[in-house]
């Protein structure tokens, strides 16, 4: 039985990388994020905002059916508790 492994933070750099080592390793990934994903890296791909309450139903039927969750997400905008610096990722400067 293949292990099913659930991947928020889907689009992001760590969350690519993780998805296609996992990928490799004949894991059944779903990857999850807000924007385009790259299909190399995951088995399935939903689009769901977690910031949303409207996604948290939709959310916990995915997490039913897996073995591990890898929670890559961040909300820049909101969880940037450090708030006298900045972080230059994909998107530039937040």
């Amino acid at each position: 039985m293949t292990e099913k492994i659930l991947i928020t933070g889907a689009e992001g750099t760590v969350g690519t990388a993780t998805g296609k080592y996992l990928v490799d390793e004949g894991f059944e990934v779903i990857g999850v994020g807000l924007e385009e994903c790259d299909e190399t890296c995951y088995t399935k791909i939903h689009s769901l905002d977690l910031t949303k309450s409207s996604s948290k139903n939709k959310l916990v039927d995915l997490l039913e059916d897996v073995d591990a969750v890898f929670h890559l997400a961040w909300n820049l905008s909101k969880e940037n508790f450090d708030t006298e610096s900045s972080w230059e990722g994909k998107h530039g400067n937040v």
